[in-house]
């Protein structure tokens, strides 16, 4: 390949010849977004995505890396040492002999003659004259004298300049610069190896632990973040950010008890700081359950509903603080204070999602069908991609009547979670309907795959006898019994069914 025709794969991706393979694959990362967000498929910019990843895939293999880089340089004997020991596969390339001049000796004569003179003509009397220091000086050699070999004439072949370009490793201050731009944009790991190499050369200060700790707490590491936050309180106990970081790590590893004394500390530190009050109250509700009944429970949901009031005195404005104050109503059975929380939340934030969900499930407990099917609805607005609110919505519409409305949204459920509850419910739709044939086929399809669904068999028994076939249907019935037989009501109901369609 010549120079023209060599493609420059660092002006590519957009990096510098020494840029470290993190960052490489940092900016390829970032065109392959680009170009997705983008979604041009003309085949301009498919050729330069193929061109991307061809540049990716060199610059990111250390072999074919030191090849790419190679071609033009010339060994330099000044730089061999230090060169060999990093490069000693590339050290051959450079050491050509075919740079030298060849010669033979021969080595039982005593002798030495220059590549295609004959090894058999003795020369009575060699004579070499050498310059040196301003005058010349004539040796006489004997030719009988078997120790000595007459030099021959050496020809000298200039050494080329040489310039070698080795990458440099990037320093700290590189690799913490890097970690920080994988944090942010959520490439934990990655960042958690870049903030370890600016610690390991030697960068010590209170932001690469921060970071670290950020990049541990993203990545599901809490122990180490909790240990990293614990590291920078040994330097700084009055920060009130820190100890609130912390605070969240304990929690979620279930130590509400060392969360809540760190949401306390920092709450002592900044009495006006409403989002400490707010992580306090939360850590309360969560320990509810998770710590003894008899010494928490009432008193940490009373806790819980008190620093949440605090938090919305400090913050009206602020969405969760409402949702929050919400739950604890909820769980106190305060229905209709939860549901003013959490339409309070979504007038502060249209899209907030656990608003809409804690609240239709509100109504849909309490039979308050048509709020909560808008309140579904809603969710799906947000983020279609949320299956549970399809089948949510559907059962809502099915409990409303509205059949084919319901059937489309568990028709959606379907193609990506065929459960037995889902069939089922869809076949109860067709049944109720007046569609008999897909009704059956749903009720088929349930009892041959989740044999153990007890509705199915009910479902389909109610088919038979519409169709007039008692036979199966009390067949299905007696099956129907047999699973729901530690639940008296059902089984009564069942074998009434029994009797009246017998006789």
């Amino acid at each position: 390949m010549t120079d023209s025709e060599r493609k420059d794969y660092y002006e590519i991706l957009g990096v510098e010849p020494h840029t470290n393979i993190k960052l490489v694959k940092n900016a390829y990362l970032q065109l392959m977004q680009k170009f997705q967000s983008e979604g041009d498929e003309s085949p301009e910019a498919q050729a330069r995505i193929k061109l991307i990843q061809e540049a990716y895939e060199v610059l990111t293999d250390p072999q074919r890396r030191l090849d790419y880089d190679s071609p033009g340089q010339i060994y330099s004997p000044e730089t061999d040492e230090e060169f060999h020991q990093e490069n000693s596969t590339r050290k051959s390339t450079y050491r050509s002999t075919s740079l030298r001049p060849k010669r033979t000796i021969s080595r039982g004569t005593g002798t030495s003659t220059p590549q295609g003179i004959g090894a058999k003509i003795w020369i009575p009397i060699c004579i070499i004259i050498l310059i040196a220091a301003g005058g010349a000086a004539v040796y006489f050699l004997d030719p009988f004298e078997k120790d000595e070999v007459a030099p021959e004439p050496v020809i000298e072949v200039p050494t080329p300049v040489v310039i070698v370009t080795e990458p440099t490793p990037p320093d700290a201050d590189s690799y913490f610069e890097s970690g920080k731009e994988l944090l942010a944009q959520g490439y934990y790991s990655e960042a958690i190896d870049e903030l370890n190499q600016a610690i390991a050369l030697g960068i010590n200060n209170k932001d690469v632990y921060i970071y670290r700790g950020d990049a541990y707490f993203g990545d599901g590491q809490y122990d180490l973040a909790i240990a990293d936050y614990s590291t920078l309180l040994d330097l700084d106990s009055d920060s009130p950010e820190i100890i609130k970081k912390r605070g969240i790590a304990y929690a979620k590893i279930g130590e509400y008890k060392l969360a809540i004394e760190d949401d306390s500390t920092a709450i002592d530190l900044n009495p006006s700081d409403d989002e400490a009050y707010s992580n306090r109250g939360s850590h309360y509700f969560s320990s509810i359950g998770a710590m003894d009944p008899s010494t928490y429970k009432s008193g940490h949901a009373n806790l819980a509903l008190t620093d949440f009031e605090t938090a919305i005195g400090l913050d009206p404005s602020n969405a969760r603080y409402y949702y929050s104050r919400g739950l604890v109503h909820n769980l106190y059975r305060l229905y209709d204070l939860a549901i003013t929380d959490f339409t309070e939340a979504v007038i502060l934030d249209p899209a907030f999602i656990d608003a809409y969900w804690e609240r239709g499930e509100l109504y849909m407990n309490m039979e308050q069908y048509q709020s909560a099917a808008e309140d579904f609805a809603r969710i799906i607005e947000v983020d279609p991609g949320i299956v549970d609110a399809y089948y949510w919505r559907g059962h809502a519409y099915h409990l409303l009547g509205l059949y084919d409305l319901a059937i489309a949204d568990l028709d959606v459920v379907l193609d990506r979670d065929a459960t037995a509850k889902i069939q089922s419910e869809r076949g109860f739709c067709y049944l109720e309907k007046g569609d008999l044939t897909k009704a059956i086929l749903d009720f088929d399809m349930c009892t041959i795959y989740h044999p153990a669904f007890a509705d199915a068999w009910l479902g389909r028994a109610q088919v038979y006898h519409l169709l007039g076939d008692d036979t199966k249907a009390i067949a299905d019935l007696e099956i129907y019994i047999s699973r729901v037989i530690h639940d008296a009501g059902l089984v009564g109901q069942a074998r009434q069914l029994i009797n009246d369609w017998g006789n």
